[in-house]
């Protein structure tokens, strides 16, 4: 049996750059902070209620940040960036680190080509 993995990206080039970062947070432990969102957008944040409290955790060093925004900008430490937004603004600003995750709680991210809310290849 092989295993096989899909990764949508828009070009061979951005492709290899998304290898290449997986590559390179392997083994890393990067201190960050995680951005939580409760937005305007009402019916996009059904798990803000779940989002764990501001704070700090020691193991692994990670800042948790809770936010009433729509958006975050000009961040260099984006461990996590949670959100209910159907387009995330200001993603150019931000800098992830490695390992970061993100999401926008989108019934239809995944469709790569669409246009009816942001697609998940932004994030990438």
């Amino acid at each position: 049996m092989r295993l096989t993995m899909l990764l949508p990206t828009e070009s061979v080039a951005a492709t290899k750059a998304l290898i290449n970062r997986g590559v390179a947070s392997d083994g890393s432990a990067p201190q960050g902070t995680g951005y939580f969102l409760n937005t305007s957008d009402a019916n996009r944040n059904s798990r803000a209620g779940m989002f764990p409290r501001s704070g700090r955790l020691t193991n692994p060093p990670l800042t948790l940040t809770n936010l009433n925004a729509d958006s975050i900008e000009d961040k260099e430490d984006v461990m996590f960036y949670f959100t209910g937004d159907a387009r995330v603004a200001k993603l150019d600003t931000l800098k992830f680190l490695p390992r970061a995750v993100a999401d926008h709680l989108t019934s239809s991210g995944g469709d790569l080509l669409g246009t009816a809310q942001m697609s998940s290849l932004r994030w990438l």
